[in-house]
């Protein structure tokens, strides 16, 4: 079950759109401004612009085994676009993640300024010897889901 009853479900984004959206989205699965629907164990590293980010994180409670699963998108329209977005700070460990709207703002003006923690030709080379930096804070990672859209057509790969 992915959202308890009477609530949005956060298995389909539809449900968000008469809620704000995919900003709202993006900040309840991310923590919103109390921890939200994953109580603080999912960050959410996303925006939506012209270049969509996307990339989230849950790391499951100890009780629960701990298990860390990492979801990135790769976007584009022609197949020649990069790979980028930002580093996660590790706040799902601690359940302390919290997206606020200014937060989301923050966001946008780094996506306009390009400034991005890891920018790579594609998600091949991220995950390649030569994206070693990217590499490294996945290291620990149980489940890797990588998404990539191109030109409206979706392909899925689970590392």
């Amino acid at each position: 079950m992915c959202s308890k009853r009477d609530e949005p479900n956060v298995c389909s984004e539809g449900d968000w759109i008469a809620l704000g959206g995919w900003p709202k989205f993006m900040q309840s699965i991310g923590g919103g401004t109390d921890g939200s629907i994953f109580r603080g164990r999912m960050e959410a590293q996303s925006v939506r612009a012209v270049d969509s980010i996307e990339g989230y994180q849950y790391i499951s409670s100890k009780e629960d085994g701990g298990t860390k699963l990492t979801l990135v998108s790769e976007y584009g329209w022609s197949g020649n676009e990069v790979f980028r977005g930002w580093n996660f700070s590790g706040c799902a460990l601690n359940a302390t993640c919290r997206y606020t709207p200014q937060q989301y703002q923050r966001n946008i003006e780094r996506n306009d300024r390009s400034d991005f923690d890891w920018d790579y030709t594609d998600i091949v080379t991220a995950f390649g010897p030569k994206g070693s930096a990217f590499r490294a804070q996945h290291d620990d990672t149980n489940y890797i889901f990588i998404t990539e859209v191109y030109g409206g057509s979706k392909k899925t790969r689970q590392h």
